[in-house]
């Protein structure tokens, strides 16, 4: 899932980036073509007028204009439609990896039960801090030692008067000796990583899901609505207002994709992704001694 993750980010990226520079071609096509249609001379003549080589790339530029100024719009859509496929490629890998994380589960669930288990039992539990440095300090001690040794010790910081109670002395050396002592005694010492770290790190926020349209994208979107508006408008003084209008939308188009482009056309959740990849690694080493613990 981590290599999905890193692939899906450098795949998004590489969208954005082809979105982009087509972007720019199709803002500059319809500029040229938008300018033609409002001037009242055609610029291709004014070319000629000035060199015939200059007339012809004039030409030229114009009928590539006619046939690319909807690149913005169609890039801006497929790059929509490439981005939620990433993202669906994502949430069944995530999906796959939740079903193969059930015993893992299963396992966190346990322990938390067994904490709990433990915090009733005594009246003041067992101090965890207590329980690792006895493990780091009294290395000849067998197991049944150290647990009944953290556990008297947890409880005789809280209340010193605890020693003459015969209950709790006797309770805490039956649970010394117990097999679920030893198995949360185990598990405490591990160092394993809680239950929120499992739960959080293997879920995209919902924004990651949602894709939303990008302002360049908004930008072309409303060119094509001042499209459609042209041929309701019959009238040419409007049709030229709607055109010019378009120039604008264009450059506006235009600037906004040479900014990302400028900035590494970083897609707006291949970010978040390379986070949550980041996050997962560790999760994933975690799990693996984990996963050790488990079989030992």
């Amino acid at each position: 899932m981590i290599k999905i993750i890193k692939s899906a980010a450098e795949e998004l990226d590489r969208n954005l980036l082809v979105c982009n520079i087509a972007g720019i071609i199709g803002g500059i096509a319809e500029i040229l073509f938008s300018l033609n249609f409002c001037l009242p001379f055609s610029i291709s003549s004014y070319a000629y007028a000035v060199s015939p080589k200059l007339g012809l790339v004039m030409d030229i530029a114009l009928e590539l204009g006619r046939n690319l100024r909807f690149m913005g719009l169609s890039s801006s859509f497929i790059g929509i439609l490439e981005s939620q496929m990433v993202i669906n490629r994502i949430e069944n890998a995530i999906r796959n990896d939740n079903c193969m994380f059930t015993p893992l589960r299963e396992w966190f669930d346990e322990t938390k039960e067994l904490d709990d288990f433990v915090k009733r039992l005594f009246p003041y539990g067992i101090n965890k801090e207590i329980t690792l440095n006895i493990e780091r300090t009294l290395e000849d001690l067998g197991k049944e030692e150290k647990i009944f040794s953290a556990t008297v010790l947890s409880n005789f910081i809280e209340d010193p008067m605890i020693l003459k109670n015969g209950n709790f002395m006797f309770e805490a050396f039956l649970f010394s000796k117990s097999d679920t002592a030893k198995e949360w005694y185990k598990r405490l010492i591990s160092g394993t990583c809680t239950l929120n770290l499992e739960y959080e790190t293997f879920y995209i926020s919902d924004e990651m899901v949602e894709i939303f349209p990008d302002s360049a994208l908004e930008i072309e979107l409303g060119k094509c609505i001042v499209l459609e508006l042209e041929h309701i408008l019959m009238k040419n003084f409007r049709s030229i207002l709607g055109r010019l209008l378009i120039c604008c939308m264009s450059g506006m188009s235009i600037y906004n994709c040479i900014e990302s482009t400028n900035t590494g056309s970083r897609h707006g959740y291949s970010t978040a992704l390379r986070k949550l990849s980041t996050n997962a690694q560790l999760f994933l080493n975690t799990m693996e001694k984990t996963m050790h613990l488990m079989i030992v």
